[in-house]
């Protein structure tokens, strides 16, 4: 069962990842002013993002979020998603956020990669357009 902070609503839930990123860091500083249940919050969204992280991973690129079109990150997301990453490891010491984080890294160095997002990328936004016609 995936537990989820929305960034925004939605109809199905879009599972936003790097609105329930910041979350977590406003969480984590609640709970760093002595916020018990901030604390218990942060320690619960983490754990339950260990989980189903592997959801955002494409093998190439992240995705922006869960919703039914599974969008990709934009380029700019993406690295936003690395840097929230390590944020989340210096806090927790948690590999698993330090593992996506390198594998984002080097998804973002790999020019394969890029060019597979790029193609991605106009097929996702073809795909959108015509689904609202």
């Amino acid at each position: 069962d995936y537990h989820f902070l929305e960034e925004y609503p939605s109809n199905p839930p879009s599972a936003t990842l790097n609105g329930f990123l910041y979350m977590l860091l406003v969480l984590h500083e609640f709970a760093e002013n002595g916020h018990k249940k901030s604390k218990d919050a942060f320690t619960f969204y983490a754990e339950n993002l260990k989980k189903h992280l592997h959801l955002y991973d494409t093998g190439y690129w992240s995705l922006y979020d869960l919703w039914k079109v599974k969008r990709l990150a934009s380029r700019e997301y993406h690295f936003l998603h690395i840097g929230l990453l390590e944020r989340l490891y210096e806090i927790t010491g948690d590999s698993i956020f330090h593992q996506y984080k390198n594998k984002w890294e080097r998804y973002w160095r790999s020019s394969k990669c890029r060019l597979v997002w790029f193609i991605s990328k106009i097929k996702e936004k073809t795909y959108i357009h015509r689904a609202k016609r």
